[in-house]
């Protein structure tokens, strides 16, 4: 006689069998609870982390949280490459092995580097560009001719938010003598 399925749970004895004597028998069949294994993980390892993977009973709720890295963001917890939940936490009910995956990207963040002369005028077209959290950057500042600029590079590391910098071109001063004027003594000296 097989022992009948009971969702969620598994018998010590699957089939009982045996020779029918001339007195009663009484087997008794006992159930434990099946347990499962969810596993998560980050897609990147240094994207974030992700806690409430574990052994879980039958029935029970598994509760996952997905925690995005500085300079990165949540994107979906995937199984089998499915999308499953949007939400940094996701929570279910828990009936089988599960592996889940937590997807993060990078944050773009803007640099931009606006090019101006000293009456605040623009003196060239701004530069622009996405980079990453912790991404290093380095932009020489276009030449402007009869113009001298207070910044020959912007240079530095992105932060956790967009940058903006100013470069500031000043009129180069040159000084015009009218030598017709003066006398020389035939050695390099004008007077």
């Amino acid at each position: 006689i097989t022992s009948p399925a009971i969702t969620g749970y598994t018998p010590d004895v699957a089939t009982v069998s045996g020779t029918m004597g001339t007195a009663d028998v009484t087997v008794n069949v006992t159930y434990s609870i099946n347990s499962y294994e969810v596993t998560a993980t980050a897609n990147l390892n240094a994207a974030g982390s992700v806690t409430g993977a574990g052994t879980y009973d039958h029935f029970a709720t598994a509760s996952l949280t997905a925690t995005p890295a500085t300079g990165y963001y949540f994107v979906s917890w995937t199984e089998n490459d499915n999308v499953v939940a949007t939400s940094t936490t996701y929570s279910f009910g828990v009936t089988g092995d599960r592996t889940l995956v937590a997807n993060f990207n990078l944050i773009d963040y803007s640099l931009t580097i606006n090019y101006k002369y000293a009456d605040g005028t623009q003196a060239a077209e701004p530069h622009t560009e996405p980079l990453n959290y912790n991404e290093s950057y380095s932009v020489t500042s276009p030449q402007i001719a009869g113009y001298v600029a207070d910044q020959t590079t912007v240079a530095g590391t992105m932060g956790t938010e967009a940058v903006t910098k100013t470069v500031t071109y000043y009129l180069v001063e040159t000084s015009i003598v009218d030598a017709s004027n003066c006398s020389g003594n035939g050695n390099g000296s004008i007077t």
